[in-house]
């Protein structure tokens, strides 16, 4: 008789210290006029995590006077890898001029994080103006 070797992997969530990275990130459309009506932007972000999987992402998008902002979210539920869409409404009335990205958070699911600012952003040609 043989004996039974049972094998496994165990995973540790505490291993998991590097932080999610982003692979994609843009909105449409990029101009808009809201003195008529409110306006929805669609955009779209691309995540990995290596270990635990994706938890969130969120984009803080600011008016030029920095007097209004928005946050637009996007859920991953644990996905290692995805690229997913959310629509943010800006509503009617708000500040015209040139709105930009101020940063993007990322969060996995055992909480480490990644901030890319505008500057960052920008040189992954990533779009930053609205």
């Amino acid at each position: 008789m043989l004996p039974i070797i049972s094998w496994s992997q165990e995973f540790d969530l505490r291993d998991d210290t590097t932080p999610p990275e982003l692979t994609y990130f843009s909105f449409t459309p990029d101009t808009v006029d809201v003195t008529d009506s409110s306006a929805i932007i669609d955009i779209t972000l691309g995540a990995v995590d290596d270990m635990s999987g994706m938890n969130y992402v969120r984009v803080h998008f600011v008016s030029p006077s920095d007097a209004q902002d928005y946050w637009p979210t996007v859920s991953f539920g644990g996905s290692m890898s995805d690229t997913l869409t959310t629509q943010m409404t800006i509503d009617q009335f708000s500040e015209s001029g040139e709105w930009y990205v101020d940063y993007i958070y990322m969060n996995d699911e055992v909480g480490n994080n990644q901030y890319y600012y505008t500057s960052e952003l920008d040189s992954m040609g990533f779009p930053t103006i609205l």
